[in-house]
């Protein structure tokens, strides 16, 4: 068996320590791109469901609105002796 240089018994184990951290590495920003494109999903499906909210809010303040109308109208032209 051929003897192994002493750079190699020397680097040797630092490029395969290089190779893991990188690997780890690659792997922690797979998963971290993996979870920020999760929660982009989740907050457009909140502004959609904000947005839905304020639509049917504002569809309510306008029945709300003739509603009271309706109210004020039948108070005011509403005889009890008829």
């Amino acid at each position: 068996m051929a003897k192994m240089p002493e750079w190699v018994k020397v680097w040797a184990p630092v490029a395969v320590i290089l190779g893991a951290m990188w690997t780890m590495n690659t792997r922690s920003e797979d998963r971290l791109t993996a979870r920020l494109d999760r929660l982009t999903e989740r907050i457009e499906r909140v502004e959609m469901a904000l947005s839905e909210n304020g639509k049917a809010i504002a569809r309510l303040e306008v029945r709300v609105g003739r509603v009271e109308d309706d109210v004020t109208w039948l108070r005011n032209n509403y005889r009890g002796d008829r």
